[in-house]
Parts: C-alpha cells; sequence; structure tokens
C-alpha cells in the first residue's frame, strides 16, 4: 500500500503576519459536499462562507470596504489589520474544482450557471465584474484542478484581466485533511499554482493535471482493495457532468477487465477530502450480495467508498467508459 506522505505535499504554514504584510480575506463555498468545503474554511483563519457568487462578492467587497483606510495611509496612522497600498490584499476563494471551474455554494450538488465560475458561463461572470479589488495584489483559488489544462488557463487569464490583478489556481488534486482540532490543506506532489497576470496578452501556457503515479500494480490489490473482482457481476456507471443531466451506463461483459484496468496506482489510505468536482460514481454488484461503490473525483482519483481507501484511476478507462 502506498504512504500517501508521497503522493501529497503541505506548504509551510502562514508566519504570524508582520507590520505591513499583506491582508488575507477568505471565502469558502458552503456547498453539501464530503466535508471538504468545512475543513478548508477551518484551515484558514478567519474565513467567510458563501453559499453562490453573488453572496462571495458581497463577502470580499464588504471585508475590503471595512478594512480600508480612507484617509491617505501614513506609518503613524495604518493599523497592521487595515489594506493599504503599502502592504494590499490576497484574496483566497475555496471551493469544488474541475478544469476550468469552482462551485460557489452548490458543492457537489445541481447549480445554475451563476454559481459556477466558468469561462462560458456569462451569469457568473456578471457577478465576479463587482469585485471591488481595492488594493489586491493576488487572488487565490484553492480546489482540485480548476487551474489545470486550457480551461484552466482560459479562466484565469479573463479573471485577471476582469479584476486588473494576478490570479491563481492549483493545476492538481487539494486534499484536505482534519486531524482532530487541526485543519489544512495538501497540494498533489506533481501539481503547482498555474498564474495568470493582468499584462499578458494571451492566456499562459497551459500547464496539465498529469498524476505522478507510473509504478505496475501489486499482485494483492484485490486484497488492498477488499474486493473479489472475480465476483463481480456487473456495474452501474452515473457520469457526472456539471450543469448537464447524469448518464447512467451498465457494464456487463468484461467487468474484472474494466476493474483492473482502472487503477492506475496502488491503494492507499485517504484519511482527507478532496474538494473537487465528482465526475462518476460506479456501484458494484458481486455475486455474495455485497455492493461497493467508487466515487472518482475530477476523472483523475477515486475513493472506495467506508473504506477510507482511494487510488488513481486510468484515464483511458474512464474515457472509454464515457464512450459507450
Amino acid at each position: 500500500m502506498i504512504n500517501i506522505s508521497a503522493l501529497f505535499y503541505r506548504e509551510p504554514e502562514d508566519t504570524p503576519r508582520r507590520y505591513l504584510d499583506p491582508v488575507t480575506i477568505s471565502s469558502v463555498s458552503t456547498g453539501p459536499d464530503n466535508g471538504a468545503n468545512r475543513i478548508m474554511a477551518n484551515s484558514l483563519s478567519d474565513s467567510m462562507r458563501h453559499s453562490t457568487t453573488q453572496q462571495l462578492v458581497l463577502n470580499i467587497n464588504n471585508k475590503l470596504l471595512e478594512m480600508k483606510v480612507i484617509r491617505p495611509p501614513a506609518l503613524w496612522y495604518t493599523s497592521d489589520l487595515r489594506i493599504t497600498e503599502m502592504n494590499g490584499a490576497i484574496i483566497k476563494i475555496c471551493g469544488h474544482g474541475n478544469e476550468g471551474q469552482l462551485e460557489t455554494g452548490y458543492g457537489q450538488g445541481v447549480a445554475s450557471e451563476e454559481n459556477i465560475i466558468h469561462a462560458s458561463y456569462q451569469s457568473g461572470l456578471e457577478y465576479l465584474k463587482q469585485l471591488k479589488m481595492h488594493n489586491t495584489k493576488l487572488v487565490k483559488i484553492y480546489s482540485c484542478n480548476t487551474g489545470a489544462g486550457m480551461g484552466g488557463s482560459i479562466l484565469l487569464f479573463l479573471l485577471a484581466k476582469m479584476w486588473g490583478v494576478p490570479v491563481q489556481a492549483r493545476t492538481g488534486i487539494t486534499r484536505a485533511v482534519n486531524k482532530g482540532s487541526q485543519n489544512w490543506m495538501e497540494f498533489e506532489e506533481n501539481s503547482t499554482w498555474q498564474m495568470a497576470t493582468p499584462t499578458m496578452e494571451y492566456p499562459p501556457p497551459p500547464i496539465l493535471n498529469v498524476s505522478m503515479i507510473s509504478a505496475p500494480l501489486l499482485h494483492d490489490i484485490n486484497i488492498d482493495a477488499g474486493i473479489d473482482f472475480e465476483s463481480v457481476l456487473r456495474i452501474q456507471a452515473k457520469i457526472i457532468e456539471v450543469n448537464k443531466p447524469s448518464k447512467n451506463k451498465i457494464i456487463n461483459d468484461q467487468v474484472k477487465a474494466f476493474l483492473l484496468g482502472l487503477f492506475k496506482s496502488d491503494i492507499f489510505y485517504a484519511d482527507g477530502e478532496f474538494p473537487g468536482q465528482i465526475t462518476t460514481v460506479l456501484t458494484i454488484f458481486c455475486a455474495n450480495g455485497s455492493i461497493e461503490m467508487f466515487t472518482i473525483y475530477c476523472d483523475s482519483i477515486a475513493i472506495i467508498e467506508h473504506k477510507n481507501l482511494s487510488f488513481y484511476v486510468n484515464p483511458n478507462s474512464i474515457q472509454w467508459l464515457k464512450s459507450l
């Protein structure tokens, strides 16, 4: 079984804020999910919560207005809790994501276009145009895959031009972790921050979300997964796309071959939650009457429900499934 510490890394903790350091403003989706939004909110100090794109904009605008210094800034007057031209603000927006998109309140449920941040959804973008980025230095989006691929490059480019500030988002899987009273976020080892700036003439070169896992499967994967692949009778697949009706598919033939081909990595313990969009749910029916469920996020990583186990999925298997 893979050690998860080899797959994800944790960024250094924020140091205590010094005089004239940027002020951080955070708002996190309240959408119903697996708990990832709650953990992300708890990992950020004084984070606000939003259930719509409109509420996200109000949260940030109100906080920026509240912390704005009306009189010209001077060292003897400026409080270190205020935003001025000398320190500025860093805005953090959190929610479930996938390539080129971010939810703003629906979590893993069904949403209207206005509550999806996406380059082609104008109703949501109209709200985002109302953000008043007073002395803002940077916007950071915490989610899974929002900055990945061409969709991520185009979205960040559009937002940076709209707001007049640099915008960053993750290019891989994010893991929200809760251990007792401690909450933090970890990032896929091969992922990074994609960034667009308002001075760019074109979107930044795309950064693909490519899994770091390349090792062959071990022979005991059946034991690791706790599933007897020989006994699988059929698989029911639910294909989920944001803002579209879900599609149901049934696999009756070659179920063992499909399952074995689905695993791109060994099993590892999933002691955290993924703030990514659920793209596929597999319900596996076995001869002994047992039922297993795989929940797949961003066509990239799966959780074996009720077993606290995860694995990376083979994108070729997902594409084959969607083509049925």
